[in-house]
């Protein structure tokens, strides 16, 4: 059977069904044509879920030596930024630390960066200042993933930094 070529506006006064798939040009669907009737709005099965992962150490500590897991993955994704803001730097001698964001799949103990580079905070660096990590490409994580954090410290002289926030943004698909 041939495809039919409207060119006009058509009305439709009842219920329409597609047989095979719709393709709405880009711009068609936008916010406003869903409801806004809490009984009635699209399931969070079929969105994209904006998971803002957090992990922080106390200002007015110095920043120790850590590792901590953030998150075991419910379903596939894509990390689509880490930043990292230091509230106090470390300063008058060579104390520094570096925070590294790792994932490993479901049952294993083999960690990979999610980061082309660690973020590496000493004196050269500003207090409270966000630092944008480098990704390794366009890192992605599958369903029961695990993501975590390492903190490691160095160096003998000075003050260490006291604090710090960091933040990972994952987009994940619905599980």
């Amino acid at each position: 059977m041939s495809a039919s070529d409207i060119r006009n506006d058509v009305i439709f006064h009842n219920n329409v069904t597609f047989a095979g798939a719709m393709y709405p040009p880009s711009g068609a669907i936008n916010n406003s044509h869903f409801s806004a009737d809490a009984n009635n709005r699209l399931a969070a099965s079929k969105t994209v879920h904006r998971i803002d992962l957090h992990y922080g150490q106390a200002n007015g500590a110095d920043v120790v030596a850590a590792i901590q897991l953030l998150r075991v993955c419910r379903g596939a994704g894509t990390i689509v930024g880490i930043s990292l803001r230091p509230t106090v730097v470390p300063a008058g001698g060579d104390k520094a630390y570096t925070v590294e964001v790792l994932k490993a799949a479901d049952g294993s103990g083999s960690w990979s960066s999610l980061l082309d580079a660690v973020f590496a905070v000493d004196s050269a660096d500003t207090a409270n200042t966000k630092l944008v990590g480098d990704l390794i490409g366009t890192p992605t994580v599958a369903a029961d993933e695990a993501i975590r954090v390492v903190v490691a410290v160095s160096g003998s002289t000075g003050t260490q930094g006291q604090g710090f926030t960091l933040s990972i943004y994952l987009e994940e698909a619905p599980s």
